[in-house]
C-alpha cells in the first residue's frame, strides 16, 4: 500500500509505519512437548483455545512430542499474542517465531 506524500511521491506504506508492517508479519505459535500424560489435556485445550479441529490438534501434539516443538498456526503478530497467553492459561508452554518469509 503506498501513500501520498505531499511533495507528490507516492511513499511505501511499510516504509513510513514499520511498526504496522511488523505486526502483520507472519508469526508462527509453536508449542513445545509436555509429559506424555498431557497429551489428552493437551488436544483439549488447543481444541478448546484454536480453530484447530481434533485431528489437527493431536497431529500438533504428537509432532510436539516428536520433536520437542510444533507449530500450532501462523498469524499475525497480535493475534500470536493472544494464542500464546490464551494457551499459557491452558496450562501449554507456548512462544511465538518469526514465520519464514
Amino acid at each position: 500500500m503506498s501513500v501520498h506524500d505531499p511533495s507528490g511521491d507516492h511513499v511505501n506504506d511499510r516504509t513510513q509505519h514499520p511498526d504496522r508492517a511488523e505486526r502483520l508479519a507472519q508469526h508462527r505459535v509453536m508449542l513445545h512437548a509436555r509429559d506424555a500424560d498431557a497429551i489428552e489435556m493437551t488436544v483439549h485445550t488447543l481444541v478448546d483455545r484454536t480453530p484447530l479441529e481434533l485431528g489437527e490438534a493431536v497431529d500438533v501434539t504428537i509432532d510436539a512430542q516428536n520433536r520437542s516443538k510444533a507449530v500450532i498456526l501462523e498469524t499475525h503478530l497480535e493475534r500470536a499474542e493472544f494464542y500464546r497467553e490464551q494457551l499459557a492459561f491452558g496450562g501449554l508452554r507456548v512462544t511465538l517465531e518469526p514465520a519464514p518469509v
